[in-house]
């Protein structure tokens, strides 16, 4: 091989592999956003399941004291 043939062999190889890694780090980087916006959701269910969670305890405090009133009433 000529020293030409060689020295386009190493730059097509190089940009192949350069090639391979910016596919791979955009593929890391998809599967980045997708965590990123999974976390996002949990959170937001997080959040909307205290704020249940606080409703229903306030609900339950009222039925605790209404049946406590009716009790007393009886």
């Amino acid at each position: 091989m000529d020293e030409w043939e060689i020295l386009l062999f190493v730059c097509i190889v190089g940009m192949g592999l350069l090639a391979t890694i910016a596919f791979l780090f955009g593929k890391i980087g998809d599967l980045w956003l997708a965590v990123a916006d999974l976390q996002d959701d949990q959170q937001g269910v997080v959040r909307d399941l205290m704020a249940l969670k606080t409703e229903v305890d306030a609900m339950a405090a009222r039925e605790a004291e209404r049946l406590k009133k009716e009790g007393k009433n009886l």
